[in-house]
């Protein structure tokens, strides 16, 4: 909970967006920065075919109630933080009517689970909607070691839903 409101942290790709771009796919942008430039020409293809992508309609349903309950949504993806990358987030976003507050992308060098974890530690996390189940229980294992008391996990519609109650 943040400034009274429960708060609510997802993962894009894999639990908003149907399909999700593999670890390698991250872990290889990240690694050969420079040479991105030589994919400018078929850049407008990719920006398409990105938004193309179905959102999960159960996900941005709950998300968007837990809007309308007064709560707070933050969305996370492990895309590193480049200006495209968030641009075409931000139109997909849009494009599918998926509401939010915060977009954050992964700093240039952060291993993802640290960044998730220190995501959810920022946001004082109520609920986290997750995809990968390797990271949905690190995630939990870790917040258990912070000291939160009640954590619950669930698997519904293909992404984890884990509640953290710290009281």
């Amino acid at each position: 909970m943040k400034n009274g409101k429960s708060v609510l942290v997802s993962d894009i790709d894999g639990t908003i967006i149907y399909f999700s771009l593999p670890s390698s796919v991250h872990s290889w942008m990240s690694r050969h920065r420079a040479c991105l430039v030589l994919f400018l020409p078929v850049l407008p293809l990719a920006c398409f075919f990105y938004l193309l992508r179905p959102r999960k309609k159960s996900t941005k349903i709950r998300i968007r109630q837990h809007r309308e309950d007064g709560g707070r949504v933050v969305i996370f993806s492990a895309t590193e933080n480049m200006c495209l990358t968030r641009w075409i987030i931000r139109v997909w976003l849009k494009l599918w009517c998926v509401p939010y507050d915060r977009l954050v992308l992964r700093p240039h060098h952060m291993e993802i689970n640290d960044f998730k974890l220190r995501i959810l530690r920022e946001e004082k996390c109520d609920i986290l909607f997750e995809n990968e189940p390797d990271i949905a229980f690190y995630l939990r294992d870790e917040r258990e070691r912070d000291g939160i008391c009640h954590i619950s996990i669930s698997y519904e519609n293909r992404f984890f839903i884990v509640r953290f109650d710290d009281y």
